[in-house]
């Protein structure tokens, strides 16, 4: 394995309170360098640039009442040379680890629905679906329960 990174999971044991705190410290910090523009139909974001600048302008997007059960939320990469090394299940573990010393009851995740691989991963590690009302059929909800 190489001395550098591979992967890394990050996340956050509040959705809510993180949304809040991005909107109110971190947005103002980049919003002038990563403008809001929508150029695509009815003042839709119209490339991956747009939708990204999009996302950022709007974070309260992360806070979906269906998830409330699951305050926590988390997200895994890991280089595909490096996937299935038990890499990706050390990463959850650690941060499945620190949310419990939290007395954070629970977590989520959100992933696109064709990605096979990563739901039967997910799968192993625990995870269920959670039923989101409204939600995109492109996307799957999965939690965890601590």
């Amino acid at each position: 394995m190489p001395g550098g990174i591979v992967g890394y999971v990050l996340g956050t044991a509040d959705t809510a309170r993180f949304a809040g705190r991005f909107r109110e410290e971190w947005l103002p910090l980049v919003a002038d360098k990563y403008p809001l523009v929508a150029s695509g139909a009815g003042g839709r974001p119209a490339n991956p640039d747009e939708r990204m600048a999009d996302n950022l302008h709007h974070p309260e997007r992360m806070v979906i009442p269906a998830l409330a059960p699951w305050p926590a939320h988390l997200h895994i990469d890991i280089l595909p040379a490096y996937q299935r090394r038990g890499l990706g299940r050390q990463l959850i573990a650690a941060f499945l680890a620190a949310l419990r010393e939290a007395g954070v009851p629970a977590v989520h995740l959100g992933m696109a629905t064709a990605n096979v691989k990563a739901r039967a991963f997910y799968d192993r590690v625990g995870f269920e679906v959670i039923d989101v009302p409204g939600a995109s059929a492109d996307a799957t909800y999965l939690g965890l329960r601590l």
